[in-house]
């Protein structure tokens, strides 16, 4: 199932999309941290930056989406998930090929709490499109 779940939500979200929309080609890179995590003290935005950090360190200079993010985009989007949902974006990310990092909160039980993926373009950000934003 994991390696067909970023195809098949990019084409049933492609197919709810207008055919005339605008393309936008500008890079945003996505984060999914844990919802559960209360926002009081910056907990959430701490996860964030752990998720973040990780996937430059791994993928920044040679993955060219990342780089071209950091170098110019640096759109930055944070949505809301259950951990299920993130490990699952996670492990889709991965088996189609693209950057993908989350991180694992040592204060936390060592749960995944937040991952941060390969920046996205246009059409394909239908992936996250079912997600709300964080708060």
């Amino acid at each position: 199932m994991v390696s067909w779940r970023y195809k098949r939500l990019l084409k049933r979200h492609k197919a709810v999309l207008p055919a005339d929309a605008p393309a936008d080609n500008s890079l945003r890179l996505y984060v999914l941290v844990d919802d559960s995590i209360l926002p009081k003290g910056g907990a959430k935005s701490a996860q964030v930056t752990h998720a973040v950090v990780e996937l430059m360190k791994r993928h920044y200079p040679a993955n060219e989406r990342v780089r071209v993010w950091a170098d110019t985009d640096k759109t930055l989007i944070i949505l809301a998930a259950k951990e299920d949902e993130i490990a699952l974006h996670l492990a889709s990310f991965i088996v189609a090929g693209k950057a993908a990092e989350g991180f694992r909160e040592p204060d936390l039980g060592d749960r995944l709490t937040v991952a941060a993926f390969e920046p996205l373009a246009g059409l394909e950000c239908a992936v996250f499109s079912h997600l709300d934003r964080a708060r």
